[in-house]
């Protein structure tokens, strides 16, 4: 059975010919370019700014935490107090 491996590397500089070479001959294919800048941001007006949503007790967070509220009883669901 195959699986993909994956890595990201973390660059400060454009990766050399020799070094793409070397990833492929290794076995290696690029997949994606991620690139980021940071940029000046301004304080948002109170109307616009983005207010995460209400927890709730039907949408689990997770599969992790979906499996988890599965196993638990129906009365202490309803007990559950989420964050406002």
């Amino acid at each position: 059975m195959k699986k993909i491996e994956w890595v990201r590397e973390a660059l400060s500089a454009w990766p050399s010919a020799e070094h793409l070479n070397q990833r492929e001959a290794a076995g290696w294919r690029m997949v994606a370019v991620e690139w980021e800048r940071e940029v000046q941001v301004e304080p948002a007006a109170a109307s616009t700014q983005l207010v995460p949503a209400r927890k709730s007790p039907t949408a689990p967070a997770s599969p992790a935490i979906a499996c988890t509220w599965k196993r638990i009883p129906p009365k202490c669901k309803s007990s559950i107090t989420w964050p406002k």
